[in-house]
């Protein structure tokens, strides 16, 4: 666990392998405020990575309910990763574009993710407001399907370990 701490607050000094971690973009529909990037300056440190880039809301360990996603497996976010078969084992550096309840992760670096043979670059999560121990995932090859909600999967995620209170 030290490691993966130390790797975090080395990420400008490109630890993964010797190599800078894939990355998501980070933008955000609401009020201009100051938005943490996924890439920090050279002489920064890890500065621009104090905040938390995911939504807390959305960390966690998610598992598929869904046979359209149960092969890629569960999906666990951080505040600042993605760890999901389709991607890798090695957690991906996570940050989000959020747009009213809606969530989108964009994902890129090499290798890409890769669902049944198609590369993914997009996941919009959408968190369920009745409950709050569910969430939408859906899963885009690229910009131009998510522009037209074309979809290569999608699945509704069940938090593991939580006790939805809303109910």
């Amino acid at each position: 666990m030290t490691g993966v701490l130390l790797c975090f607050a080395a990420l400008a000094a490109a630890c993964l392998d010797d190599a800078a971690p894939p990355a998501l973009v980070v933008a955000t529909a609401s009020a201009p405020v100051a938005q943490p990037t996924a890439t920090p300056a050279a002489d920064s440190g890890t500065d621009s990575l104090a905040s938390p880039l995911l939504p807390q809301a959305l960390e966690g360990r998610w598992t598929p309910q869904s046979k359209a996603l149960q092969g890629p497996g569960e999906l666990t976010l951080t505040a600042r990763t993605l760890t999901w078969a389709p991607c890798g084992e090695a957690p991906r550096a996570a940050a989000a574009e959020t747009t009213g309840d809606t969530v989108l992760l964009t994902l890129s670096g090499t290798p890409s993710c890769v669902l049944d043979g198609q590369p993914v670059s997009h996941l919009r999560l959408l968190p369920r407001a009745d409950q709050v121990c569910e969430m939408e995932v859906s899963v885009f090859e690229n910009a131009e399907q998510l522009e037209r909600n074309e979809r290569l999967a999608w699945s509704v995620y069940i938090r593991a370990d939580c006790r939805d209170t809303a109910r």
